[in-house]
């Protein structure tokens, strides 16, 4: 997890926080890619789980992040990425990442200094079997302080607008 822009948040304002899979392309491999973990397997009119009874990991996500943030932040929305979503490289070589989703978040006073782990489990059948990765974000300290935080940065930002005549009055 990371936050979109300072970690100077403010108390009366959202913010985004990131939620990234840090990863090799070994788990990627074994794991089939991400795309199932962003996804309701109930929904699809045809999925298979390797036997086990479907799961719908969007919601399963969801509810774990409510579970983890609901104390100290009010959860405006939980945007999950696409299933067909890429993975890229990091700086550190063997390492990979890949978006998986974004939520909006606002501070429930000025004493909230952290944003706590989120914890969820991933499952996939590999060369051994059938195998569960817990995965755990860490602790993300932000300073909510004060009302407004600090701006986020924006660079080279253009803007057009386009005039419909027919709505001018």
């Amino acid at each position: 997890t990371e936050v979109d822009g300072p970690t100077n948040v403010g108390w009366k304002q959202p913010f985004g926080l990131r939620v990234n899979l840090l990863h090799t392309k070994e788990i990627e491999r074994e794991s089939g890619g991400f795309g199932k973990y962003l996804q309701n397997q109930n929904d699809q009119a045809y999925a298979y789980n390797y036997g086990r009874p479907l799961e719908n990991y969007r919601d399963k996500f969801q509810e774990a992040a409510a579970q983890a943030l609901s104390e100290q932040f009010e959860i405006l929305s939980v945007t999950s990425n696409s299933p067909d979503v890429n993975s890229k490289d990091t700086e550190t070589p063997g390492w990979r990442v890949t978006p998986y989703a974004y939520v909006l978040l606002k501070p429930r006073g000025p004493e909230v200094d952290k944003i706590p782990q989120i914890h969820f489990d991933f499952d996939f059948l590999d060369t051994s079997g059938y195998t569960v990765l817990p995965i755990t974000s860490p602790v993300v300290p932000i300073d909510s302080s004060t009302e407004t935080g600090a701006m986020r940065p924006c660079e080279e930002l253009a803007i057009s607008q386009i005039l419909d005549e027919r709505k001018a009055d």
